[in-house]
Parts: C-alpha cells; sequence; structure tokens
C-alpha cells in the first residue's frame, strides 16, 4: 500500500473510532467519497475492534497524504504558548510539527513543536497524548530527541514541545558522505544502542525508519518519534509485549506480526531495524510493497522472503526492477565497485540481515544488543552468533 493511501486509512480510522457505534458507517462512507476499497478496508478494520478500541494508539507524523486545510491553515499560528512559531516542519492526519523559538531566550533556542488536533475532543485522545508524554519523559539519552514540557493551548489542544534535531536521515546522510559499509555498521549499532536504552524502559518504537532516524552535521544519531511508540507491560522474561491492535506502521518497515495484528514486543523493533540495517548496507528495502490494501501488504511482508543482501542488487538487475545506472550509483556512495560490494556483504552481513528479518519473531535476534553484538563481531572479523537464531 503506498504511504498517502495508507496515511489516509490510519486518519479516516482515527476519526471513525472516536464516534458512537451506531455513527461510524456513515461517517466512514461520506469521509471515504466514493473509493470503495477504502471504505471496505476503514469497515473491515472497524469490525476487528468490535470489543475495544486500542487500534490507534498512536500517531505518526508524515508530511504526505494530508487535506489541504491540515498541511496549509487558512489562518496560520504565530505563537503557541511562550513559543514564537517559525515555520511548519511536518504534519500527520492528528496533528502539525512546527519549528518554533522560545520568546524569552537570548539567543532564540529552537524547539520542535508537536501541536495535536481532533476531529472532536474526546476523553480517549487525551489519554494518548497523555501516554506519549509519559513515554517521552522517560526517554533521556544522547541519541533520543528529549522531551521539553508539555501545554495545552487556550483552546484546550494538547502540545509537546521537543529537542528540534536539525539533521538528515541516516541513509541520506551516509549516502551524501559516501561512507564505507565498515561505516555505516558504526553508525547503525549507534542507532541499536539508543533503541536498547528505550527497550529497557520498556517501550518499543513501532515505526524506526530512516526519516525518524536523524544524524546532525556532527554525526549525532537522534531517533525522532516516538508517537506511535507503546508502554509494554513486562511479560517476566526480557522481552515485553503490548497488543498491537490497529496497524499503525510503514508497511515496506513493518514486522509481520504488526502487519497481522498481532502482539507486538522489543523483537518486533529488530525488525523493523533489519530492513533499515538491509537498505543501508545495499541502497534497496528487502521487500517491495506495491499493493493498495491490506491484504497486498500481509502477502508480501509475511509471506515472501527477502534475498540476500549479497545478492539482492544482482538479481533486481536480471528481473528487470533496477536499471544497471541505480546500482552503480548505489555502489559509488558507497565508494566501491559492484562485485567488490557483494563480496563485502556476503557470509556474516548476509547471516546478520536474514536473522533480523525472520517471519517468526522467535527465530530473530532475542534483542537488539545481540543484533548490535554481532555486527561488532562481524567488524572484528570474530565468529558471529547469528546462524543459531535463523
Amino acid at each position: 500500500m503506498d504511504t498517502i493511501k495508507w496515511e489516509r486509512v490510519q486518519e479516516i480510522f482515527q476519526a471513525a473510532i472516536e464516534l458512537p457505534a451506531d455513527q461510524q458507517s456513515a461517517y466512514v462512507e461520506d469521509a471515504c467519497a466514493g473509493d470503495l476499497e477504502l471504505y471496505h478496508e476503514i469497515i473491515s478494520l472497524l469490525k476487528e475492534d468490535t470489543e475495544s478500541h486500542p487500534l490507534l494508539d498512536g500517531y505518526a507524523i508524515d508530511a504526505v497524504g494530508l487535506p489541504e486545510e491540515l498541511t496549509n491553515p487558512s489562518t496560520a499560528l504565530e505563537e503557541i504558548g511562550k513559543y514564537q512559531v517559525v515555520r511548519q516542519l511536518g504534519a500527520g492526519g492528528m496533528g502539525i510539527v512546527y519549528l518554533v523559538t522560545a520568546k524569552e531566550s537570548d539567543p532564540p533556542e529552537q524547539f520542535a513543536l508537536k501541536l495535536l488536533k481532533w476531529w472532536s475532543a474526546s476523553e480517549s485522545s487525551v489519554k494518548r497524548f497523555q501516554r506519549e508524554q509519559k513515554i517521552l519523559s522517560q526517554l533521556d539519552h544522547v541519541n533520543i530527541a528529549r522531551l521539553i514540557e508539555v501545554g495545552f493551548t487556550p483552546d484546550e489542544l494538547p502540545y509537546i514541545v521537543m529537542e528540534y534535531v536539525d539533521g538528515e536521515p541516516v541513509d541520506q546522510y551516509c549516502d551524501r558522505l559516501q561512507l564505507s559499509i565498515s561505516e555505516r555498521l558504526n553508525l547503525f549499532r549507534e542507532i541499536c544502542a539508543a533503541v536498547h536504552f528505550a527497550h529497557r524502559k520498556q517501550v518499543v518504537h513501532r515505526d524506526l525508519k530512516p526519516e525518524n532516524i536523524l544524524v546532525t552535521a556532527d554525526g549525532t544519531v537522534k531517533l525522532l518519534d516516538f508517537g506511535i511508540s507503546k508502554m509494554l507491560k513486562s511479560s517476566g522474561k526480557d522481552s515485553f509485549v503490548t497488543l498491537a491492535g490497529m496497524r499503525v506502521m510503514t508497511p515496506e518497515y513493518a514486522s509481520p506480526e504488526q502487519v497481522r495484528g498481532k502482539d507486538i514486543t522489543t523483537i518486533s523493533d529488530v525488525y523493523t531495524l533489519g530492513v533499515v540495517l538491509y537498505e543501508l548496507l545495499t541502497g534497496v528495502r528487502p521487500l517491495t510493497v506495491s499493493g493498495s490494501s491490506i491484504l497486498d501488504v500481509e502477502q508480501v511482508i509475511c509471506h515472501q522472503r527477502p534475498d540476500k543482501p549479497s545478492e539482492t542488487l544482482l538479481n533486481r538487475i536480471e528481473s528487470d526492477k533496477i536499471e544497471r545506472k541505480v546500482v552503480d550509483s548505489i555502489c559509488e556512495t558507497r565508494k566501491v565497485q559492484f562485485q567488490e560490494l557483494s563480496d563485502l556483504l556476503k557470509g556474516n552481513l548476509d547471516d546478520i540481515c536474514l536473522s533480523s528479518l525472520e517471519k517468526e519473531p522467535t527465530r530473530r535476534y532475542p534483542s537488539v544488543m545481540f543484533l548490535a553484538e554481532d555486527i561488532r563481531r562481524a567488524l572484528e572479523g570474530e565468529a558471529i552468533f547469528s546462524r543459531h537464531y535463523g
């Protein structure tokens, strides 16, 4: 499913779930404006939620697929609380993120302010806001964008003020600087350390992707957008579990259990990190979702097996899925020749990526730190553990 349509599904579903059950179908029909596929997709999700309403426990912030009135409000905000609005940074179905400065700071200090907007005020929406606040307040780590404060506008719209990260997505950063495979692996280990810290605080991210992993000019990794993260309840073991409910995700980065709407654990983030790692190494994602329904997404993510990283570019050239000039560009940004890249990835890095991307959670690395440790071992020429999990 393409990102724009997926965001539309999330947006309409979020609004519908806030309404009384007898009003939901009529609202969805009107909101879908004749798009029957979209209508049936959302209605099917509503039917899955007949006993409770956990389906949109969070909300991703992406500046794509939004109504004009959300991305370009007719009345531009100039200030929010004690903050002066500089410009809009991004928007999502349930909120807008602004670059702001503190009015009284000298020189002006910049922050990212996330203003949540609701189709209608509700107790559940405020609870979700408070949950995100609780999550963010625990994540005090150098590689995670920190929470500054929370508040409400005079119209009682909640907002969260975060550290503003002036950086670029990790994949773009690596390509722009033409980082080698070993340099990319070392940077990825920093990402793992931040995710592991969140897991120790019983938080799973659920939407790890390059856009949510920024790197600043000085090379510091910063994880963003814990807006769809989930607090986890201890299962008495090393990993923690939460009901996923609504499949809130970016499809090509989502784990099979997330796509199916099953229980989400810290091992789900291992899978998503595996997608990011695969992309950083090869320049392509392990799987490509081209359909427009949840069934299409499930067929790809839950049933198709990815190529070995060392073989994927050649396989895609031979099947006309990618042009040779694109592959040459991928190799250039890694400062290697085509065959050299394949040789670098063959063996340990193939095993590490594929172990992270196993369909069954029990066959993946048992924690993010096991993944990070195997990468260290691969970098230093030591024997790795991944073959024990695959």
